[in-house]
């Protein structure tokens, strides 16, 4: 059975860049340099909309893949996870808001992802492990 969960998707984490973005491409028009602007500016924010509509989270059977960007894909093992905790770590991960779970799993292996419905996907992983645990938080 196939359930997609997309990324929740935090305002605050994504002003940065668009920030640093709309200043760049300001300076460059400024400076007359348009060509600039549109050559380094429009690919950067094609591929921030590109994750911004492609980070998801797909459980397949007895597997976990998590998309993030072109290429950027990660299978793991649902029956390899161990652990589930909520975390706010600001890490790099295919999470677009800092509302994450941490999933433990293998032997030192740990991943941050943000779903939507954070409840929906902690009890789809336990339907297909029950012996993941859920950490609370403290």
């Amino acid at each position: 059975m196939k359930q997609v969960f997309k990324s929740k998707i935090s305002v605050g984490l994504m002003l940065l860049p668009l920030s640093l973005l709309f200043v760049v491409a300001l300076l460059f028009v400024y400076e007359g340099l348009l060509w600039l602007a549109l050559v380094l500016c429009v690919p950067v924010l094609l591929y921030i909309g590109h994750l911004l509509l492609n980070t998801r989270y797909t459980l397949l059977d007895d597997k976990l893949q998590v998309s993030c960007g072109w290429g950027n894909e990660k299978t793991i093992d649902i029956q390899s996870i161990k652990e589930i905790s909520e975390t706010r770590n600001p890490r790099s991960a295919p999470a677009l808001s800092l509302d994450r779970l941490e999933l433990k799993y293998g032997r030192f292996d740990a991943i941050l992802l943000s779903p939507q419905d954070k409840q929906a996907f902690i009890h789809a992983l336990q339907q297909a492990n029950p012996a993941i645990v859920l950490k609370s938080k403290t």
